[in-house]
């Protein structure tokens, strides 16, 4: 009796395993994009009191970046300081939301204030009008 319903427990708990990964992707993408409108929205201000800063390859920065962002690479991140205003709002992006988050922690042990981290884009897509 028990041999029998282990085909079918199986498919129950890979069918849930499954809905899992599809619910777990779906939020991902729904979290990068309301932080891509969220820059979108901040961009559209054009009051510059903050500076987004992106720390990918100078490569990929040539390529496309988010426009008036500062290029600053991972590796000078915490040797070189972008802004004099410790106060100034940074926003730092880069290839994956895991570097972004690395580079804004490095940046607010280096003494600045308000540092976040806004992820990770390959390629920046959308036109910034005011």
């Amino acid at each position: 009796m028990i041999l029998a319903d282990m085909p079918f427990a199986f498919y129950v708990i890979a069918g849930f395993i499954i809905c899992i990964l599809i619910l777990a992707f779906i939020s991902f993408r729904l979290r990068r994009r309301r932080r891509e409108y969220r820059l979108r929205q901040l961009l559209k201000q054009n009051d510059f009191a903050y500076t987004v800063i992106d720390i990918r390859s100078a490569e990929e920065y040539s390529r496309s970046h988010i426009p008036g962002a500062i290029h600053l690479p991972m590796e000078n991140v915490g040797s070189v300081f972008p802004v004099e205003n410790m106060f100034q709002p940074l926003y730092v992006y880069g290839t994956t939301e895991f570097k972004a988050r690395k580079a804004s922690r490095i940046l607010e042990n280096t003494g600045y204030f308000n540092v976040q981290s806004v992820g990770g884009f390959r390629r920046w897509r959308w036109t910034v009008e005011g």
